[in-house]
């Protein structure tokens, strides 16, 4: 018997999913020998090949298609899932793909040998590969990693190409497959009893429940929050889906039809709810529903009866929190293990928020948990592989006697791609950066193991683990790329503090400094607020200062009352605000620089440059609050109190010189926005002191109204007779050339 046959009839007959691994001979031809199989078989097969193999006439297979298009497959479902991993290793597709394979289905993957996977530069590395750094200088620690991991799981099976071709009876071969039949676990279905005479609409008895107390909630006229949680593959997206277009019918039914707004980070996560929204229903149902995305939600006034925020926690909470003031009905559905970040924050943050919060406003909160998977049943050996490879389901370390712990006794250390790969400390980081950030991915795990120009560090207390920061060294650049990222040309990949302040501000010297910047820092749930990440600051500092390997330390974060008081505790000052809102979050970026300078040898010049910073920072974000460029958002009453405290502190010292560097800055951003680079809303300040001081205003109403009086951009248009943003900008930029001509007297 073909030896695939043989993997096949085991997994159904034990109603399990497996992982073969078929490690390429260096022909290239690994797929020859699947196709050859699946051609015979009635299976549904998903390919996700190499760009050779998908152009090769010889092969001919239905669902090809190359791997980067993954997230458009999401909610379908195949017997098989072939995934070419030498054509690079994306674990967010490995993640999402392996839940679309159903029960007595494979996942094949095609690899290089050990060792040649161990030095191949991959393709997927250059997300992480930061300037100068290509992908054939960067190691591949996560993959000698997930290696040890195929090596310890059952349901995982590897097998050289030339194995696989052989339909003899090769003794160690014969072996190999035995020994993965003999150690494949047994699971059962769970049953279904049927909660009503009629015919469930729904997949699952856990979802037919969970609707069963969902429906009555939304359609009465009290207020209700409704949290639904659940790990990948148990129906979330399905049930939202069929739930929605339930009420729908209803509403339709006694023509009092809802709006409904649908938020979500991407389309992509929304192909299978709105597959069951739309499934045999009438077209002009589909008008009661509104897909947003969070800012658009939080900055215009989109009125709504119900709110419904699909994989809630990969948005921060302060979002939640405002979105949840904007309607009487919020439904809130996460994935728990997910692989577009992490849910395991919610039931830490979010979840205690919602229910205190529906206390206080005389709101029911109801919370229902989906355990029952859709495709596979538990104890299924796929979803335990891909959960220990990625990381998906890790949980936090206990820590022992938490009370007794003391954030003056906490001890710093930098960890090794060693330890990582050991798996020393690997579940402590990991599972502290799911649970305190919002959005650590799979992809993040990837880039633990094996980004350059970073250093992960664990904060011990005694022995166990209770803190962990994820540092990356940014900048030094040479001169000439230092220009092209002032004029816009260049964006080097991976130094995002030194481009914002150089492309967005047009503080130039930072190109020349390197930047420490805190990716992440989490502290164990169990010992927040309790001093922990302000000693684990404090010993980082020391540590920076000790080795030298920074000028400054910094860190860039979406704008909230608690992070911004946080990092202002810690002696931090902001010097750059994002102009626009994140898409996903609603939340504006904020960069800021701590106080503390890092390198002794140029500690008095690097002092003065950040004051210098700080203060533009303030009056750059003075002039744009005047102007209300970004509009009411969140944050506004804390960072406007502290910015005037700034202000008056800085009416007591000599200003003269930071006055002359302010003019030469100011002259500075309008000649580089004059000349073709840089947005006209990145240098408000310099159009604002070039306006108040240039004795002829005239023929410069276009910069007068923008400005100076904060006219909005359609408004500018409108008025002027342009024909839109691209003529509007160009007579910006004219208008700018001729006010730098008038200020000569002055540059």
């Amino acid at each position: 018997m073909n030896r695939l046959s043989t993997i096949f009839d085991a997994l159904e007959r034990h109603q399990q999913r497996g992982v073969l691994r078929i490690i390429d001979d260096g022909t290239g031809k690994a797929v020859e020998p699947l196709n050859n199989f699946f051609a015979s078989t009635d299976k549904n097969v998903a390919w996700f090949l190499a760009p050779e193999s998908l152009q090769s006439a010889n092969l001919n297979r239905q669902n090809e298609w190359r791997l980067k298009k993954y997230r458009q497959y999401l909610g379908e479902e195949y017997d098989v899932v072939v995934m070419d991993l030498t054509q690079g290793f994306n674990l967010e597709a490995l993640a999402a793909l392996s839940g679309t394979i159903t029960l007595g289905g494979l996942l094949i993957l095609i690899t290089f040998s050990d060792e040649k996977w161990c030095t191949f530069a991959d393709p997927e590395s250059q997300r992480i590969a930061s300037y100068p750094h290509t992908i054939e200088s960067l190691p591949n620690n996560f993959v000698e990693y997930f290696l040890s991991v195929i090596d310890q799981s059952e349901g995982v099976l590897s097998l050289s190409e030339s194995l696989l071709k052989e339909q003899g009876h090769c003794l160690d071969n014969t072996n190999i497959v035995e020994r993965f039949v003999s150690n494949l676990t047994a699971t059962k279905a769970v049953k279904n009893t049927p909660i009503s005479n009629q015919d469930s609409l729904y997949i699952t008895q856990d979802q037919a429940m969970a609707a069963s107390e969902i429906i009555p909630r939304l359609m009465n006229n009290e207020p209700v929050i409704i949290s639904i949680t659940a790990d990948r593959g148990r129906g979330k997206s399905s049930l939202l889906g069929i739930t929605l277009r339930q009420i729908t019918k209803v509403t339709e039914k006694h023509k009092a039809n809802k709006k409904i707004a649908i938020v979500s980070a991407s389309n992509d996560s929304l192909t299978v709810l709105k597959h069951h929204l739309y499934k045999d229903h009438v077209e002009e149902a589909k008008l009661m529903f509104n897909f947003v995305s969070a800012d658009q939600l939080l900055l215009q006034p989109i009125d709504s009866d119900l709110i419904v925020i699909d994989e809630a926690a990969s948005y921060p909470l302060s979002v939640i929190k405002r979105l949840a003031q904007k309607t009487e009905k919020l439904v809130l559905a996460t994935t728990v293990h997910g692989y577009e970040g992490t849910g395991r924050g919610y039931f830490y943050k979010l979840q205690p928020w919602l229910e205190s919060h529906s206390k206080a406003n005389h709101c029911e909160f109801y919370a229902t948990t989906l355990s029952q998977p859709i495709r596979w049943n538990p104890g299924d050996h796929l979803e335990q592989f891909i959960n220990k490879a990625l990381k998906l389901d890790v949980e936090l370390p206990t820590i022992a006697q938490p009370e007794l712990l003391d954030s003056k006794d906490l001890r710093l250390q930098a960890i090794s791609s060693e330890q990582l790969v050991s798996g020393e400390v690997l579940d402590s980081i990991f599972s502290m950066l799911v649970h305190a950030h919002y959005q650590t991915s799979p992809n993040d795990l990837r880039a633990i193991f094996d980004a350059p120009d970073q250093e992960l560090f664990v904060v011990y207390a005694e022995n166990q683990v209770v803190a962990t920061v994820w540092l990356s060294y940014e900048g030094v650049f040479e001169q000439e790329l230092i220009g092209a990222i002032a004029q816009g040309r260049r964006r080097p990949r991976g130094h995002l503090s030194s481009q914002s302040l150089i492309a967005h501000c047009g503080y130039t010297p930072a190109g020349e400094l390197r930047f420490a910047r805190v990716t992440r820092i989490a502290v164990h749930p169990d010992l927040q607020s309790n001093g922990i990440g302000s000693t684990a600051l404090k010993l980082l500092t020391e540590h920076l200062v000790t080795h030298q390997k920074a000028d400054l330390l910094l860190t860039s974060f979406g704008l909230s009352p608690a992070l911004l008081q946080f990092w202002r505790n810690n002696g931090f000052v902001p010097v750059r605000l994002g102009l626009k809102p994140e898409t996903s979050t609603g939340e504006y970026s904020v960069l800021m620089i701590s106080d503390q300078i890092v390198n002794d040898q140029t500690k008095s010049e690097l002092k003065l440059l950040v004051h210098y910073w700080q203060r533009r920072f303030c009056q750059t974000y003075l002039a744009e609050k005047a102007l209300a460029i970004r509009g009411l958002y969140f944050g506004t009453e804390q960072l406007d109190t502290w910015v005037e405290e700034m202000c008056t502190r800085w009416l007591k010292l000599n200003t003269e010189h930071f006055e002359q560097w302010s003019t030469e800055q100011h002259c500075f951003d309008l000649k580089v926005f004059a000349s073709g680079f840089r947005s006209a809303d990145s240098c408000v300040l310099a159009h604002r002191w070039a306006l108040q001081i240039v004795n002829d205003q005239s023929g410069l109403s276009l910069l007068t109204d923008k400005f100076q009086h904060g006219l909005a951009n359609p408004d500018l248009i409108q008025r002027n007779k342009l024909s839109g943003e691209k003529e509007l900008t160009q007579s910006l930029r004219r208008d700018t050339k001729v006010l730098l001509r008038r200020l000569s007297p002055v540059d």
